[in-house]
């Protein structure tokens, strides 16, 4: 499962970079939820990619207009981590 959520991340920033901000968005929402089904233990040891994938999604939303969207991105990574300029 780890690798899962790691390769659907790869492709995300994939995407990302070709500017296919939608198709780069589904991925990182999919590795977000392979991330979040599995233990807290699991979850510990993916928390840089999950990190990853908040702030990208975050990144996402903001080309994409989805305003909202990008306020509970930026919250959930802030929720991970409290300092991270990104997510401010």
């Amino acid at each position: 499962m780890a690798d899962q959520a790691k390769q659907q991340r790869d492709e995300g920033a994939k995407f990302f970079a070709a500017g296919d901000f939608e198709k780069a968005l589904a991925n990182f929402s999919g590795s977000l939820a392979v991330i979040n089904s599995l233990s807290a233990t699991e979850q510990k040891e993916l928390q840089a990619t999950q990190m990853s994938c908040l702030l990208n999604s975050s990144s996402c939303c903001i080309k994409l207009n989805k305003l909202q969207e990008t306020i509970e991105y930026s919250t959930a990574a802030l929720g991970i981590d409290k300092k991270s300029a990104k997510a401010l």
